[in-house]
């Protein structure tokens, strides 16, 4: 593999696992969110947290993370990617 190659597929590994990161940091978060934002009720983040863990165990903070973990994760990969080849025409 020449050294072009090398870089674009570390780039591409890169962006793949930053963006997966991204999205496993932050599910939960939008898991609270939604959860939130779909109640009558006036509970706090908190609260909700509780339900979700006592109901469906942390695993319902991760209900519905499989679309947005394959679409940012690729999307990343091609942003970092892209910026590697840009980077390198510029030197």
């Amino acid at each position: 593999m020449s050294w072009d190659a090398r870089n674009f597929v570390l780039d591409v590994i890169a962006g793949s696992c930053g963006g997966a990161g991204q999205i496993i940091v932050g599910h939960p978060f939008d898991t609270i969110k939604v959860k939130l934002q779909m109640s009558a009720s006036d509970h706090a983040a908190v609260s909700v947290f509780r339900q979700v863990v006592k109901g469906e165990g942390l695993p319902g903070l991760f209900r519905g993370i499989g679309p947005p973990l394959a679409t940012v994760s690729v999307l990343n990969a091609v942003l970092f990617s892209a910026n590697g080849y840009l980077r390198g025409m510029a030197r």
